[in-house]
């Protein structure tokens, strides 16, 4: 199992691996540790706090009521049939959901280019009706925001 905790990753790898500690008690450790930090520490937290526009430890949790008053609306794009993986694209953001992770951006820092595209047959049972998969790079302008790629059916072009 791979664990990564800057300055404590070697460590931990070491006692899983070796049966010295469990991965319950690493999680329980890691959680308790966001806890204790008032979630400054928790990934999305850190994610958030980029767009903040103060450097309070607070100041996160505005962006995340600006989110959440946004993605409340009915007048938002969402894509995706599984809960693993979902595009949302909110009046000022783009965000994917995946089952572990949720990777951001506001939609005035974004720079998005088509990577491909991928064609593919239905069965063959069925009627042959080609779907086409666009894989899309999201990239910010902003400094501290990762790229991450999206994928999305052609027909919603």
């Amino acid at each position: 199992m791979n664990i990564i905790i800057p300055g404590t990753t070697q460590c931990l790898e070491l006692a899983v691996e070796q049966g010295k500690i469990s991965q319950s008690a690493v999680v329980g450790w890691i959680v308790s540790n966001w806890w204790a930090s008032g979630w400054h520490k928790h990934p999305l937290a850190v994610s958030l706090a980029v767009y903040a526009p103060n450097n309070s430890p607070d100041a996160w949790k505005f962006v995340a009521a600006d989110i959440n008053t946004e993605y409340r609306r009915v007048d938002k794009f969402t894509s995706g049939v599984s809960s693993a993986y979902r595009v949302v694209a909110t009046d000022s953001w783009l965000m994917k959901v995946t089952t572990y992770r949720v990777q951001l951006i506001n939609l005035r820092d974004a720079v998005l280019s088509l990577e491909g595209s991928h064609v593919t047959q239905g069965p063959v049972h069925a009627a042959p009706i080609p779907a086409q998969q666009l894989s899309i790079n999201v990239m910010s302008v902003r400094e501290g925001v990762p790229a991450f790629c999206i994928r999305c059916g052609g027909e919603l072009f």
